[in-house]
């Protein structure tokens, strides 16, 4: 006997299917945002920026070279593939050395000082500051202890290499010009030149060392009072001095250029006059480039290779005292009033006019005008007269970028859309 029931619906089934179509549209509406917030994050409008502490995790795109220097200068020539492979390291050292300093030093040499409080620059707290900072100014002194090292390698390299009694020289290397190995050098100079700039322009480093140094004496007179060993005392106190004269007087670059490259029955730098003439050709080539780059002289190339060529030419002029070549130091010195002042890092500038008269005071006698003074001064005057035609002109071309960057691309290709902003990004960077 089969029994039918009465259809009855108490809406049970309905209410769990809502409940169900709610959760969904829950998740949906979630997933969506989720989806536009990774969409804004990736986007290229130039209203956004990425911030790291929200998004830490980025893409280290820089290709690792996986080849060693010994297979790179590999010749059938045996001398010519070790000569190449010594001066491959030494550049690649310098290479290293510049990205140090430029990372790990420059930026708190030109941070110190800049306190947001009264209370971070009273007396006391000064000195804990730089207590805390000896560690640092220790690694300071060994990137300074090895680029002397490094500069002296490779003159001894050079000037061996350049030598009339050496036979390689005349048959391989008569001919050859080892133009990136001297711009190299000239890199790891400038890198002693802005240490030097830093320092001596940071006031409040210099006058928190001195009043560090003149606490240790206080300390000195009674080191029973402040439960000091005296020989410790003194061991911190020769550190200062040596920190002091190798850091702090602004004779770092200096220091470096009037090392000792002689060494006799091994290496003749200052008597070596082949290698005193390819010294000078090169530092010719170099000023030939920076006449006829017709570079901005805001350019960090124009810039580097300014400054080069002068640290290599007062380099020059102090292992060899050479004055014959007026000419060249005319040229020299007419390149210097274009700019008369040079951006190192930061806030920190350079004159090399001034660089000039210190380094090599004897050269300054063949100009008719060897004021640096009037020459900052007349340029000073030229380009507050051309500011306010910069500026319109560099509005305009920010402008038309940002309308190119945000026109409407929606009819273009994902890659083409792409392809064209990178574009106009290498171009502002090149700029």
């Amino acid at each position: 006997m089969e029994y039918t029931f009465d259809p009855f619906d108490d809406g049970s089934s309905k209410l769990v299917g809502d409940q169900q179509l709610q959760k969904l549209r829950t998740f949906v509406d979630m997933y969506t945002r989720q989806l536009r917030e990774y969409e804004e994050g990736l986007d290229q409008s130039l209203s956004e920026v990425w911030d790291a502490s929200a998004d830490p995790v980025a893409l280290f795109i820089q290709p690792h070279e996986q080849a060693e220097m010994t297979q790179l200068s590999k010749t059938d020539n045996k001398i010519f593939s070790k000569v190449m492979s010594v001066f491959g390291t030494l550049c690649n050292q310098i290479r290293l050395l510049r990205e140090a300093a430029e990372t790990k030093f420059f930026p708190p040499l030109v941070d110190f000082g800049e306190v947001l409080s009264e209370a971070a620059s009273g007396e006391g707290e000064i000195q804990v500051q730089i207590g805390k900072m000896l560690p640092f100014f220790m690694e300071l002194s060994t990137l300074v202890a090895r680029a002397y090292s490094i500069v002296r390698n490779v003159i001894s390299q050079l000037a061996s290499l350049y030598h009339s009694a050496k036979n390689f020289y005349t048959a391989s290397f008569k001919n050859v010009h080892l133009q990136t190995v001297f711009e190299h050098l000239a890199q790891l100079l400038i890198v002693l030149i802005t240490l030097d700039q830093i320092i001596v322009n940071n006031e409040a480093l210099t006058s928190a060392f001195a009043r560090y140094m003149r606490m240790t004496k206080l300390i000195k007179a009674e080191p029973a009072r402040y439960s000091v060993e005296e020989d410790k005392l003194w061991q911190t106190e020769k550190l200062l001095f040596s920190l002091k004269g190798q850091l702090l007087d602004g004779l770092i670059y200096q220091n470096c250029i009037e090392q000792e490259f002689d060494f006799p029955g091994l290496v003749e730098v200052k008597t070596n006059k082949i290698f005193k003439n390819e010294f000078l050709a090169n530092i010719r080539a170099l000023l030939f480039v920076v006449k006829t780059s017709g570079g901005d002289q805001i350019d960090n190339v124009y810039r580097d290779r300014c400054v080069g060529m002068h640290a290599l030419y007062a380099f020059y002029m102090t292992i060899f005292k050479d004055p014959s070549d007026k000419s060249f130091f005319k040229n020299l010195w007419e390149l210097t009033k274009k700019p008369p002042i040079i951006n190192l890092y930061a806030n920190v500038t350079w004159f090399p006019a001034e660089f000039l008269a210190k380094l090599v005071p004897g050269m300054m006698r063949v100009l008719n005008n060897n004021d640096s003074l009037s020459v900052q001064k007349e340029y000073t005057k030229m380009i507050d007269k051309e500011l306010p035609l910069k500026v319109a002109n560099l509005y305009l071309q920010v402008s038309r970028w940002m309308v190119v960057m945000e026109s409407n691309t929606s009819r273009k290709e994902l890659f083409k859309i792409l392809h064209a902003r990178s574009e106009l990004f290498l171009d502002v960077c090149y700029y």
